[in-house]
This record gives structure tokens, C-alpha cells and sequence, in this order.
């Protein structure tokens, strides 16, 4: 099996903010004509329920729809790992980002776990800080699944040559 690169070459088209509601921006390529832009506007107002514009606006997940398991290896020992120390000064802004979590539910406290991976804190250029957890030892443990999901490499090739395609930002990747 030999991997062949992609000759893709992606541009970042500048993109133009457009106020869809107040408090809520939208950003969207310059190179959309202006009736595209009101067009998209429109289908944002019209179903203001399916975009999320910040952390409020996300309800969570009933997990009696669906719910996600991982199939760890039965044979691997569970990891707890040993608390990593952080700077002090960070736990105000810490303690901001796990409630802007918490509050729409998209991570709950629990008081007993299995595992624990150590939080990481990854201080962004704007100041905020980012949150990263260290999954190296679930990593190795569960059983890799059939059905990965497809390179970029991949992507890119299956929409080259298209008239246009949409990106959409998860919030802090985790929807």
C-alpha cells in the first residue's frame, strides 16, 4: 500500500464577520458573493436552534439517545495517574474554564473514576488558557477500532474541485 500526497494546495481565503443576531457573528468567506452571505444570515435566523454561539447556547447530550463506550483491553491494569503540580496563579482561570464547562453540561464532576489522566493547562497567546489531558496511558489501552476515520490528506482530495466547502468550529473541540 502506497500512500500518494495530494496535490492540494489550501488557501486561507480572508472572510468577512457578519452580525446574524446581536452577540452573534458569523464569519464567512469574502469570496461568497453578497447573496450567498444573506442567504446563509437568513438560514441562521430561520434555525437559530441548531447553532450554538457560545457555551450557554450548548444543552448538552441525553445520553438515552446514544452514548459512546471505549473497549478498553481487558488485560490492561487501570492508570491513575500521579497529580502533576501546576502553577497556583492559574486556578482562577482554571476554575473559570471548568465552569463555562460544567454549566452546559458538556463535562459533570464525578467523585470516583477508574483512570485519571493528569489536566494539562496550555496558556494561549490572548491570555486564556486551554485545557489538554494526557491520555497517553488510555491510549495505549484501548482496542483500536476497523473504521478510522479519514486522513485530512483524504478529505482534501474528496472535495478538491469543488465550488465550495463548509468548515465548522467546534467549541474547544469538544462537540
Amino acid at each position: 500500500f502506497r500512500k500518494e500526497k495530494a496535490n492540494i494546495q489550501v488557501k486561507r481565503e480572508d472572510s468577512v464577520s457578519i452580525m446574524v443576531e446581536e452577540n452573534k457573528p458569523l464569519q464567512i468567506g469574502r469570496m461568497t458573493t453578497k447573496q450567498e452571505r444573506y442567504e446563509f444570515m437568513q438560514l441562521c435566523q430561520e434555525f437559530p436552534d441548531v447553532f450554538a454561539w457560545s457555551y450557554e447556547d450548548l444543552k448538552g447530550f441525553n445520553p438515552n439517545l446514544a452514548q459512546h463506550t471505549i473497549e478498553l483491553d481487558p488485560n490492561t491494569k487501570l492508570v491513575r495517574q500521579k497529580k502533576r503540580p501546576f502553577n497556583p496563579h492559574m486556578e482562577p482561570l482554571m476554575r473559570k474554564e471548568l465552569d463555562k464547562l460544567i454549566e452546559p453540561r458538556i463535562i459533570f464532576p464525578i467523585k470516583h473514576s477508574s483512570w485519571v489522566a493528569n489536566l494539562v493547562l496550555v496558556r494561549k497567546k490572548s491570555g486564556e488558557i486551554r485545557f489538554c489531558a494526557d491520555f497517553k496511558d488510555l491510549n495505549r489501552a484501548y482496542l483500536k477500532d476497523h473504521y478510522p476515520l479519514p486522513s485530512m490528506e483524504q478529505i482534501l482530495q474528496v472535495v478538491a474541485g469543488s465550488e465550495r466547502f463548509s468548515l465548522l468550529d467546534g467549541y474547544s473541540n469538544y462537540n
